[in-house]
C-alpha cells in the first residue's frame, strides 16, 4: 500500500461526511480518528475509529464512513403524540 492509496481513503471519508479523519502511523501500527467541531463555537470532538494494521484500520474507517453516512441520510420525523394516532384511527 502507498501513500496515495491512504490519501484516497481519508479523502474518500471526508468528501462523503464533511468531516475530518486523521490516520497516524506508529512504530507498530496504525489508528484513525474522527474529529468534528458540532458548532463553530464549540471544541473539536475526537472519536477513536480503529486501531491495529494499516489495512485494518482503512476496512474499519470504511465500514465506519458508511454507518455514518446512512445515518445522516435517514430523515428523523419527530414521533406522534398518542392523542393524534387516536384521532387518526377514529377518522379513518
Amino acid at each position: 500500500m502507498n501513500v496515495e492509496a491512504l490519501q484516497a481513503a481519508l479523502q474518500r471519508a471526508i468528501r462523503l461526511t464533511g468531516d475530518d479523519f486523521h490516520l497516524t502511523l506508529t512504530g507498530t501500527g496504525a489508528y484513525v480518528t474522527h474529529w468534528t467541531r458540532p458548532a463553530a463555537d464549540l471544541f473539536e470532538d475526537c472519536t477513536a475509529v480503529a486501531s491495529g494494521s494499516i489495512p485494518e484500520c482503512l476496512a474499519a474507517l470504511d465500514a465506519y464512513v458508511d454507518v455514518l453516512v446512512s445515518q445522516r441520510a435517514k430523515p428523523t420525523a419527530p414521533a406522534r403524540p398518542a392523542s393524534a394516532r387516536a384521532l387518526d384511527a377514529v377518522f379513518a
